[in-house]
């Protein structure tokens, strides 16, 4: 997944960038208050680890959250400039409202203020600067209040991204006290007893940290340094040696800066990288599966939380040395069940919950670029904000990609849901049966069928592959041209996964069948070729950084192809191929 760098705007002494996140925040949070988010579930404790924090109904408790606001309102006009100020105070109303909305406790609120107020009440320039603890309090504040608002980054953290999403929407103060802990000591131990020490490099913000803009996809520094506890919080049950670390790295020549990241094994006195068992080369990021993930989500939340990371199956990623831990994700086999856990969490204000994903299934495929990139499966991890039930069930996903990756607004249905924690197998076979139902029926189902030929391409792709797909394409050009809303929609991003797939020599080749066929609009068919072109160049640069002559010249010539294609394209087309180009990926 490529995320465009955007660092128009850095990170100032007067908080500049926390002024234009917070003012961004404040107007746009009151559209997040029907989430259903609470704190009230107390499912019981951890197998021999005990509950920290106190149990709540979902009402507001005592006067304490007073005082403490008090504190921190006062602290925030001593620590900020007038407009600042205001702005950052914007998101305690925000958050305020959301507590009330989605039955979080008036002590969890406190709580979260008294978490906060440590920070600005903390002196001295170790662990953190000054300037550093203001940032961190501005985004902690800003998580508060929009926890969706939170981005991993151009990171491999998109695990422990999604339990402190969950973290901030359910039990802000448990996610507040983490940050506190680090900003003030630079070390954090869990409700469970787990003690995690970050290393002083780790610390130090990089360049997306620095630039602060969540909201652009970017991780800001309040989440740079709860990724790097929450996965610390792993190591430090499963293997106490072993420590997860970033470092920043500079280019002398270019003076680019690129981050590092990898897990060490620190015993015998000496760091040395733990290694891939398979490739032997260094893990360049935390191997979490959703065991792993529930672990840590109960051991920063201090209980079990049994359906806070839901997964196809036993999913778990322990490496060798590391020692299993009895905490499990839920396992959602049936899609019945899924429906069901997904409408009990709604009742209880219980979401979101997290779900281990394929990025391989629609509607991911589309988040990962399938039309420009091709085929990709990996694995993700995203948060299920929201259900609502019905004839035709949907869910909300928030993306720790970035904001852009989002589906908001029950725009998910439950069955495709279902599938990206399936996996793309099960996507196929799931595709093969619709196809099957509608040959008995005597008709067609041109939805499976693309599907089926966009998940082909993971056996790999040839001339052959190209032809196939232009031949179905026009076969089924009538019903094609008859789908409307959702089927759509999916239909056309798996045409748009079949186009990223087929080699650059053949793009053009295909685009033609897709045109003659007339079964996309001029909007739909612009996209493709916008992104035919763009694949086209992603895959010359791959090329060149590996000085393959014969593909540079494969690509130079099908670059060639693509805009003579495009010359000959009629303007509405046209109109939407320039539209599409000019948008980053």
């Amino acid at each position: 997944m490529s995320i465009e760098r955007n660092e128009a705007h850095s990170i100032t002494t007067d908080g500049s960038s926390i002024k234009d996140f917070a003012q961004q925040a404040w107007s746009r949070t009151g559209q997040e208050l029907n989430r259903g988010l609470r704190n009230n579930q107390a499912d019981g404790s951890l197998p021999h680890l005990s509950i920290d924090g106190h149990q709540h109904n979902g009402h507001w408790q005592n006067a304490s959250s007073d005082s403490a606001k008090d504190r921190l309102l006062k602290n925030l006009d001593e620590s900020f400039d007038k407009d600042l100020s205001k702005a950052l105070k914007g998101y305690l109303s925000s958050f305020e409202e959301r507590a009330v909305a989605n039955q979080v406790g008036k002590h969890e609120v406190a709580e979260t203020y008294r978490q906060i107020n440590r920070i600005l009440s903390a002196t001295g320039d170790k662990p953190l600067t000054k300037e550093q603890r203001k940032q961190v309090v501005g985004e902690t504040l800003r998580h508060c209040a929009d926890p969706e608002v939170i981005s991993q980054g151009q990171h491999n953290t998109c695990n422990v991204t999604a339990v402190q999403v969950r973290a901030y929407s359910l039990h802000p103060s448990k996610a507040a006290r983490l940050i506190a802990d680090v900003a003030t000591k630079g070390e954090y131990t869990t409700p469970t007893g787990i003690h995690v020490k970050l290393d002083e490099q780790s610390m130090e913000p990089d360049k997306e940290a620095r630039i602060s803009q969540p909201d652009k996809g970017k991780r800001d520094y309040a989440t740079q340094l709860f990724n790097l506890a929450a996965v610390n919080v792993w190591y430090g049950a499963a293997k106490p040696e072993w420590h997860y670390e970033q470092r920043i790295e500079k280019n002398e020549k270019t003076h680019k800066e690129h981050v590092r990241e990898q897990i060490v094994d620190r015993s015998g006195g000496k760091e040395k990288p733990v290694l891939y068992p398979a490739s032997k080369k260094p893990l360049d990021g935390p191997t979490l599966g959703a065991d792993q993930i529930a672990f840590i989500n109960d051991a920063i939340v201090g209980k079990h939380e049994p359906c806070a990371v839901l997964a196809w199956g036993p999913s778990s990623a322990i490496l060798p040395g590391e020692k299993a831990q009895p905490v499990h994700a839920k396992d959602i086999i049936e899609e019945s069940r899924f429906q069901s856990i997904l409408q009990d969490l709604k009742h209880r204000h219980q979401l979101p919950t997290i779900a281990a994903v394929e990025t391989g299934v629609y509607p991911l495929n589309v988040d990962s670029g399938a039309a420009v990139y091709g085929y990709e499966n990996g694995g993700h991890v995203v948060n299920i904000t929201d259900f609502s039930s019905g004839k035709k069930p949907h869910v909300s996903i928030d993306n720790e990609w970035s904001a852009k990756e989002d589906h908001p607004n029950n725009s998910v249905s439950v069955h495709d849901m279902y599938l990206c924690i399936g996996g793309s197998n099960m996507a196929r076979f799931d595709a093969v049966c619709d196809k099957m139902a509608a040959e008995t029926n005597h008709t067609v189902a041109p939805v499976a069928e693309m599907t089926i030929i966009a998940k082909d391409a993971e056996s790999g792709v040839d001339a052959q592959y190209a032809r196939d797909a232009g031949q179905k394409v026009v076969a089924l050009a009538a019903s094609e041209k008859a789908l409307i809303g959702e089927e759509r929609s999916k239909w056309f991003s798996e045409l748009s996964a079949v186009v990223g797939s087929t080699r650059p020599e053949d793009k053009a080749s295909l685009l033609g069948k897709i045109q003659s066929s007339a079964a996309c609009t001029q909007m739909e068919l612009g996209w493709l070729v916008a992104a035919a072109a763009k694949s086209i160049s992603y895959q010359k640069k791959i090329a060149c950084r590996t000085n393959d002559a014969d593909r540079q010249r494969v690509c130079t010539k099908a670059t060639t192809q693509i805009a003579e294609f495009i010359v000959a394209l009629p303007g509405e087309a046209k109109k939407h191929y320039f539209t599409k180009l000019r948008e980053n990926d």
